[in-house]
């Protein structure tokens, strides 16, 4: 019975890791789309006040952070859940190594 638990159990693991993997590539697609979203809201922002630059420290940089606060708050959440997801991966898999597959 020793045997087949274990193998039940490297395999509960190997499930684990697998599921774990899967959600760091969504979250990272996530986060990626919102990096993207951010970039488009700032040029239709610069766009429509025909601006090609905007320089920091500037009352044009703080407009447009105003105007963008929306996206950039949904970057750093992505950027968070992207994150965590990775710390749950690499948690599995330490889990894995140390106890050789057995949970």
């Amino acid at each position: 019975m020793g045997a087949h638990t274990d193998e039940i159990s490297q395999i509960a693991l190997l499930i684990e890791i697998a599921r774990r993997a899967i959600d760091v590539e969504w979250y990272e697609d996530e986060r990626r789309q919102c990096q993207s979203d951010l970039r488009q809201a700032f040029q239709e922002w610069k766009d429509a006040r025909r601006i090609d630059h905007v320089e920091r420290d500037t009352p044009n940089w703080d407009a447009l952070m105003e105007a963008t606060a929306e996206p950039f708050a949904e970057l750093e959440r992505a950027k968070r859940h992207a994150r965590n997801a990775k710390k749950r991966l690499t948690t599995a898999i330490r889990r894995m190594n140390t106890t050789g597959g057995r949970a």
